[in-house]
């Protein structure tokens, strides 16, 4: 009988020890369903913001572009194709997981100057004169 008891008691004992645990875990799986939410929820709103990136690099080339059609110079048909292999390369690096951000925001504030350099100098033509 007395075995019993003592084996009783130590169940009894070992029992409420888990029962804190157990909800302790949940607590911590609660929270860590929380930071993981919040974690997704910030790499969903970064990917969208990249993506918005791409779509006005996209839209800035395809200007750059049309106004290659109207004449450009060797220099100037160099430096498009040059950022054409550059935008194949933020394609590969999107691709790429896990994403380096700061890599890919530089590259496409590089390419966005560049291309706008290159809209400016499009549209700005040196004065030729017909007759000379």
């Amino acid at each position: 009988m007395k075995k019993f008891l003592l084996t009783a008691t130590i169940a009894i004992a070992g029992l409420a020890t888990l029962v804190p645990a157990s909800q302790a875990s949940e607590d911590r799986r609660r929270f860590d369903y929380r930071n993981d939410r919040r974690d997704r929820q910030e790499r969903w709103t970064d990917f969208r913001q990249l993506r918005a990136e791409v779509y006005q690099l996209d839209l800035l080339f395809s200007r750059v572009e049309s106004q290659m059609h109207f004449g450009g110079f060797r220099q100037t048909r160099w430096e498009y194709s040059r950022l054409v292999r550059d935008r194949q390369h933020l394609n590969f690096e999107l691709q790429q997981r896990p994403l380096n951000r700061l890599r890919i925001h530089s590259l496409i504030d590089r390419m966005r100057d560049q291309l706008r350099e290159l809209e400016v100098r499009l549209r700005a033509r040196p004065h030729r004169s017909f007759y000379r």
